[in-house]
């Protein structure tokens, strides 16, 4: 169910010459919910609440949810959620929390999730009997692989970011120095293996006997996918969708940033609101341009497609089942829909149950072998494995 970002796109309002403001009046406001989030980054949301003005022209209206539902989250209506280091809390989400974020999201339009640190997983106490919060279900709104092993690794410094070359100039990095140095917790999520931290990123160098021809690069560095030794099988970003924004020299720490129809993510692996205060302002006007750059990504879709994708979403949405409607629908409207449901990951059983062998093989071609072997009867389509 996801797109990818256009490699065009820099973040931000796309304003070249944005109106002058008066000071102290802001020029829009960011609704912002903090959701079951670690107490250690209490002071920099409020910080951001009552001092945004020092990061900019736009107001940050915060507020914080410890216990939400979905219509809480309605209600509260905001346009970006924060997850801040929720598994590290220590809290683990439950099953029907998860839903409702994903609901909220996916069935939103313009709306984003940011996650920091240990969003994924930690555990801690006696090694023998760890207690453990385990909250990777949260992962593939990020982009990532929920069946992935994840770690929190101490770092030896304090995290110092280096942009990719497509991010350098992006929103994320105003009034701030490159390389960016954090001052917050110097510690970060990463993939594991056996208990094990892995870099996120690995040196795409030619020297690298692990590397694999075809593999999506960024500059200076690879996506870890097959690299990731005993669970190589496993691919650690959503190939295509999922951008690194910043990593800091040796992998262990990234920024990245996920776009799907109807929201998009950005997660970053250390926890930059904890502490940092004390050191300097750069993480608050950090975080605050990590929230604008988001809201900015409204603006990505058009119209038109951003309401394609939206109601190819909503076709499979646990329910609807009057494939009669689709049918009566203009041939060009089925096959748009056909191309989004595809390119944004639903299977191809539930497609070609939906649209039909021949509206999916006029809307995309070649097809996987298996949908081009497909019978024509619709007994052969439900028979086939997702």
């Amino acid at each position: 169910m996801f797109g990818w970002l256009p490699s065009s796109f820099k973040g931000g309002t796309g304003e070249k010459n944005p109106p002058k403001e008066k000071k102290g009046v802001p020029r829009e406001v960011v609704k912002v919910v903090v959701v079951h989030s670690h107490t250690g980054g209490k002071k920099m949301w409020e910080f951001l609440e009552k001092n945004w003005q020092e990061c900019g022209s736009v107001k940050l209206a915060l507020s914080h949810q410890r216990d939400f539902t979905l219509a809480s989250l309605v209600e509260a209506n905001p346009d970006v959620i924060i997850c801040s280091d929720p598994a590290g809390a220590p809290y683990q989400y439950t099953n029907q929390e998860v839903d409702d974020l994903v609901e909220y999201l996916e069935n939103s339009s313009g709306k984003h999730i940011l996650g920091t640190y240990a969003s994924f997983y930690h555990q801690e106490g006696n090694p023998t009997q760890p207690h453990i919060y385990d909250n990777r279900k949260l992962a593939r709104l990020f982009g990532f692989d929920p069946s992935l092993s994840y770690t929190t690794k101490k770092l030896s410094a304090q995290p110092k970011y280096f942009a990719t070359d497509e991010y350098k100039g992006c929103t994320l990095w105003n009034k701030l120095p490159l390389p960016f140095t954090s001052w917050g917790y110097s510690s970060t999520q990463t993939p594991a293996v056996n208990g094990s931290s892995l870099p996120w990123l690995v040196d795409d160098g030619s020297s690298n006997s692990e590397s694999n021809e075809g593999d999506d690069a960024y500059p200076q560095t690879k996506t870890a996918d097959a690299r990731l030794r005993s669970k190589g099988e496993h691919t650690l970003g959503l190939r295509h969708e999922l951008h690194v924004m910043a990593h800091s020299q040796d992998g262990q720490c990234v920024i990245t940033n996920f776009i799907a129809p109807t929201f998009t993510s950005m997660y970053i692996s250390h926890m930059p609101e904890y502490e940092s205060l004390k050191r300097s302002h750069d993480d608050a006007q950090f975080l605050y341009n990590a929230v604008l750059y988001l809201q900015g990504q409204s603006s990505t879709h058009s119209l038109k497609e951003l309401c394609v994708n939206t109601l190819a979403s909503a076709l499979f949405m646990k329910g609807f089942q009057n494939r009669a409607a689709v049918c009566g629908l203009p041939l060009n409207l089925q096959l748009r829909l056909c191309q989004a449901a595809l390119k944004h990951g639903q299977s191809e059983k539930k497609v070609v149950e939906m649209f039909g062998k021949d509206v999916v093989l006029q809307a995309t071609a070649p097809l996987s072998s298996s949908l081009a072997s497909l019978q024509e009867t619709s007994t052969a389509a439900a028979g086939l494995e997702e």
